[in-house]
């Protein structure tokens, strides 16, 4: 699974599992859209939201060719983190578990 963000060239970023096909066509599943807001403590915070919030299906795949896409870029672990929870309900943790003792009565 590859997660990048992209800058498209309507000005909007999309973070998303993506594929590129021989024909530079990159296909998005589960498209999220990233909207910038600012957060109390004075720092910027970052929502995701479907690209496409009337999709019928909850995993929709979206085709742009190369010539839409402005740049490409990895995303910091946080935000791939995020994604994976919102698009599978999958939470990862960094922390390993705790591991558990077994105790013979």
């Amino acid at each position: 699974m590859s997660i990048r963000m992209f800058k498209i060239i309507s000005g909007e970023y999309i973070v998303s599992e993506t594929t590129i096909d021989s024909d530079s066509k990159y296909t998005f599943k589960s498209p999220m859209v990233v909207h910038f807001a600012p957060h109390p403590s004075g720092q910027l915070a970052l929502n995701l939201f479907p690209l496409n919030p009337f999709a019928m299906t909850k995993n929709e795949e979206i085709i742009l060719k190369d010539i839409h896409i402005m740049f490409e870029t990895p995303v910091q672990e946080g935000i791939e983190k995020e994604y994976i929870r919102i698009t599978s309900g999958i939470i990862t943790v960094s922390k390993p578990a705790p591991s558990l003792e077994i105790i013979k009565p």
